[in-house]
């Protein structure tokens, strides 16, 4: 829990572990033809390679967002077909489903069955969860320049995710010796703590027990997070900012011993300062998360961003922790 700590209050100077693999477009398109005929249920419209990745290579050239779920999809049918008639625990493992909910979805037999099967198995690219191990995956992709392969980013917190990757892709055919792993380092750029904060938090939220005392902080940060995978930049920043008032309002009535004024966050701040001296790094955070959140309430002409949304959560997830620490 430590290191999650350190990271969500410090997460340039944490930093977070890449990796990059490439595969060759050709190698995945033999990965699903070799699911239709090995492992596809007979009466499930079959998927073939070729079109799927001329599909995929058409809609990333044209920079359209839909190329990821395209490709994510047919892979996660081609996977949910070898789990429905094979057992393989790593997968599961990948994938965060238990032999028990695998049970209770695996038909004796029949098409029904396999969708059963499919709906456990989140996208191939989408982020994960590995709260055993303390862990998150964040899986980037883009076409290389050079030849039509797929480069997959994939970033943690820690390595240990990376085995666990490893394993997963060592159970599926014609993939499990298809990736070349190009490159390996620590990072602390902006653009990829990005990319992970917000699951970060979502994963402190599932493991820190004391959250249980106060739902509404929880409820709202949650909320926060749900708005922010959507790219309600907006609402993101809103949500933030009320669980920081909340917070602040709870912090006036314990120094004042009165119900707090009916003001704006700014000034709900200001007479907060007067009597609890904050770590400057935390009321940095705080201030970008109210300037955020004058823009999102007013509507400014500058259009809110994913930027704001990120530095508003930051702000309360900062906050959440030094209060969780003092009261």
């Amino acid at each position: 829990m430590e290191m999650i700590i350190n990271f969500l209050s410090n997460p340039r100077t944490t930093g977070l572990h890449i990796q990059i693999y490439e595969i060759e477009l050709s190698k995945i398109a033999e990965f699903i033809d070799d699911v239709n005929e090995n492992y596809i249920i007979e009466d499930l419209r079959k998927i073939n390679g070729i079109d799927v990745i001329k599909r995929f290579v058409e809609l990333e050239e044209r920079e359209e967002k839909s190329g990821n779920q395209w490709i994510s999809d047919r892979l996660s049918t081609a996977i949910a077909s070898i789990i429905r008639k094979e057992v393989k625990p790593e997968i599961y493992d990948y994938f965060k489903i238990s032999s028990e909910d695998l049970e209770k979805a695996r038909p004796s037999e029949g098409y029904p069955g396999f969708r059963r099967v499919q709906r456990l198995i989140t996208g191939f690219f989408d982020p994960k969860l590995f709260p055993k191990y303390l862990e998150v995956l964040y899986m980037n992709y883009r076409m290389s320049k050079v030849e039509k392969n797929m480069v997959i980013e994939l970033i943690s917190l820690n390595v240990i995710v990376f085995n666990i990757f490893n394993d997963f892709i060592s159970c599926l055919p014609v993939l499990n010796d298809s990736f070349e792993k190009i490159s390996e380092r620590e990072s602390h750029i902006e653009r990829y703590i990005f990319k992970l904060y917000d699951m970060v938090v979502k994963l402190w939220i599932d493991l820190e027990n004391k959250f249980l005392l106060n739902d509404n902080i929880k409820d709202f940060l949650t909320a926060s997070i749900n708005y922010y995978a959507n790219e309600e930049w907006r609402t993101s920043v809103i949500l933030s900012s009320i669980a920081v008032e909340s917070i602040f309002a709870e912090l006036y009535e314990e120094e004042y011993m009165i119900n707090a004024p009916d003001i704006p966050l700014g000034g709900l701040i200001t007479k907060v300062e007067e009597k609890i001296s904050f770590p400057s790094d935390l009321m940095e955070k705080i201030q970008g998360l109210n300037k955020a959140r004058i823009a999102s309430v007013h509507r400014s002409e500058n259009p809110v961003s994913d930027k704001d949304a990120m530095i508003s959560m930051m702000g309360i997830t900062s906050l959440i922790i030094w209060y969780f620490d003092n009261y």
